[in-house]
């Protein structure tokens, strides 16, 4: 009996690692060689063109967690650690296994990444234990003078709290993981050689990447293009800049011998050091960091408005030119203008004199306008009453036509289902005499077997002797029948004749209608009274056409009766045995 293997537990690979250190790229590039990647990803914008790979629910949390343990992403100081045992942390922790939950379902191999969650490890390590998921760290760090200067770019922070947050978060993500399986990289490892870092991460954390082949190389290629890389500095950089401290230049030493060679457990005590000694100076200057920081906020407020106050002086000095300039203008335009308007009142005077003459003249023409306008009105109003009159005896007139033809439109189709009815019913009788040449089609046929069966079947003469006799009966009951069935379709053909003719005379008569409808419709001014007595007339032809109507139906009624009678005889029910007997003889041949 074989046994099913345990299942492996699930991993959680967590990406660590400063802001603006290529934690995306990371990410990225996990996801292309078959890392799963969160349900809801933050949206790719200017500072990140491809993409941030993480979850924009963890985004919320991360956030409003630092809000409720009094921090914040750009915080440089320790989180009070205090916060990792109280109640808060419990209640965060089911609000991130919850969004966990939904955002990776159930994956057994996917990418956790947000840099906050360098200095909420422990944190993380509880959500992962719960959940039973084996987390494998990847740290990954930049030069912290690129660090502070992309910073400085996207957020207005200075280089120095910039480096400041650089140490706070590596740092805390170093310490925190001790003791845990993790590999040590960095973002210039990546971009320049990132198939050598996917083997020593697999060499590293015993976790092979599904997807490590030469498709999902080209895809990894095309996805860390050079223009990912926006600041460039060399190593030996941090070692000789006088901005740097000794404690950043010993953990960026490290990190780059731990990134070519591995983790060396003899540069532990450094570190401790180096997070000890920050620790304990935070508090000593973080206020000269605040004040500095604000004083640095306020000079670039104060440059800002210099430059503003420079630029409005100038558009100042600008305006009060464009000012005489356009005075001179004004004055010469003025003078010009001046003797023009001197010249056209003169003008306009003339014509003002020519015009009231001919005002007097339009007045006198305007009052023999007016009367003849007057006269004019009357007729019109006339002209009006008498159209409004013949405007409403044309509408009735309408009426009465649109009734006219609505009552032809009915009786029309009503013919129209009597020929349908009657073609029906010539369907039906063509049917039945169908059946009928049939039957005696069959009888021909059985006749011609027997005389066949005579000279062969000697033996049986005296029963095919019988069977002639009953043969001959039938016969001559079924010819019976063929007489009745046919004296019954002579007068069903006959009734037929009749309903065709009957329809004909309805047609000349409806014919006749119409024409006379025609007729009236030209008559109508005329002849309302003549057109009312026509449509009584109308209305008792259609009485007449209605109760014919009903009488076809009756004698329609009657012939469906005699074919259901004709079906339901004794013909049908003696010819019976002589179907089977004539089956019986086909299989006996």
């Amino acid at each position: 009996m074989s046994v099913k293997p345990a299942k492996s537990p699930r991993k959680a690979v967590l990406v660590l690692g400063m802001h603006r250190s290529g934690t995306s790229a990371l990410a990225g590039t996990l996801s292309i060689l078959g890392c799963d990647l969160p349900g809801s990803q933050l949206k790719a914008d200017d500072n990140n063109s491809k993409g941030y790979f993480e979850s924009s629910r963890f985004y919320a949390l991360h956030t409003q967690l630092l809000q409720s343990a009094g921090s914040s992403w750009d915080d440089w100081l320790p989180i009070n650690p205090g916060w990792f045992e109280s109640a808060r942390a419990e209640e965060y922790r089911d609000r991130i296994v919850a969004a966990m939950r939904e955002e990776y379902g159930k994956s057994r191999l996917f990418v956790v990444k947000d840099p906050r969650i360098c200095r909420l490890l422990p944190f993380w390590f509880d959500v992962l234990e719960y959940e039973e998921c084996t987390p494998l760290i990847v740290h990954t760090h930049r030069h912290p003078l690129e660090v502070a200067r992309s910073l400085e770019r996207r957020d207005g922070i200075g280089i120095d709290l910039g480096i400041l947050l650089w140490l706070r978060h590596v740092l805390d993500a170093e310490h925190g993981s001790r003791g845990r399986p993790r590999f040590f990289t960095s973002y210039h490892r990546l971009m320049n050689n990132w198939g050598e870092m996917a083997q020593r991460f697999n060499d590293t954390l015993g976790l092979p990447l599904p997807r490590m082949s030469r498709n999902a190389a080209i895809e990894v290629d095309e996805f860390l293009a050079p223009e990912l890389k926006h600041f460039t500095d060399s190593p030996d950089k941090v070692l000789r800049s006088p901005m740097i401290s000794d404690w950043v230049r010993d953990l960026y030493r490290i990190l780059e011998s731990w990134a070519e060679d591995g983790e060396n457990e003899k540069d532990l005590p450094t570190l401790d050091r180096i997070r000890s000694e920050f620790d304990a100076a935070a508090p000593a200057f973080h206020r000269l960091v605040e004040i500095g920081q604000q004083t640095s906020e306020l000079q670039s407020k104060l440059d800002a408005s210099d430059a503003t106050v420079n630029e409005l002086q100038e558009e100042i000095t600008k305006q009060h030119h464009a000012v005489g300039t356009l005075t001179r203008k004004l004055d010469q335009v003025e003078t010009e203008k001046l003797g023009e308007l001197t010249r056209k009142l003169d003008e306009i005077e003339t014509e003002r004199a020519a015009e009231r003459e001919l005002s007097r003249q339009l007045e006198t023409e305007l009052e023999q306008a007016k009367s003849e306008l007057a006269t004019l009105n009357d007729e019109l109003s006339r002209t009006k009453s008498h159209l409004e009159q013949r405007s409403h005896e044309a509408d009735e007139t309408s009426r009465d036509l649109a009734d006219a033809k609505a009552e032809i439109a009915e009786k029309v189709g009503k013919i129209e289902t009597l020929r349908a009815e009657i073609g029906r019913q010539e369907h039906e009788l063509a049917s039945h005499e169908e059946s009928a040449r049939q039957h005696a089609a069959d009888l021909a046929n059985m006749s011609t077997l027997l005389s066949e069966r005579e000279g062969n079947l000697e033996a049986s003469r005296e029963e095919i002797a019988q069977l002639k006799q009953n043969v001959k009966s039938l016969t001559d009951k079924l010819d019976e029948e063929q007489r009745a069935h046919a004296a019954a379709v002579a007068r069903d053909a006959e009734q037929l004749r009749e309903l065709e003719h009957n329809v004909e005379s309805q047609v000349r008569e409806l014919t006749q209608v119409t024409q006379i409808l025609l007729d009236t419709e030209a008559k109508l001014e005329r002849a309302q009274i003549k057109s009312s007595q026509e449509n009584e007339e109308m209305r008792k032809r259609q009485a007449e056409l209605e109760g014919k109507l009903n009488w076809l139906r009756e004698k329609s009624k009657r012939a469906e009766d005699s074919v259901a009678a004709m079906k339901a005889s004794t013909s049908w029910r003696i010819t019976g045995p002589l179907r089977h007997l004539r089956r019986a003889l086909t299989f006996r041949r």
